[in-house]
């Protein structure tokens, strides 16, 4: 399953549901996040209203882990 599939299935499971979650979790580099998604560097980093957190990125690792 793709990684953009994997998002979508979240977001209907969220939106069946009716939960408040608004953000997610993934392991994947923000780079790739944006390709996939096709999301402009200059742009929030979210999708289906979930702000994306990418821990395979180095600025992430290097904000969190330090």
């Amino acid at each position: 399953m793709s990684f953009k599939a994997v998002l979508d299935k979240f977001a209907d499971y969220r939106d069946k549901a009716n939960r408040q979650i608004s953000a997610a979790t993934v392991c994947v580099t923000e780079r790739y996040a944006r390709s996939v998604l096709k999301i402009k560097k200059d742009k929030p980093l979210e999708y289906r209203g979930l702000a994306l957190r990418c821990i395979g990125s180095k600025r992430w690792r290097q904000e969190h882990l330090s």
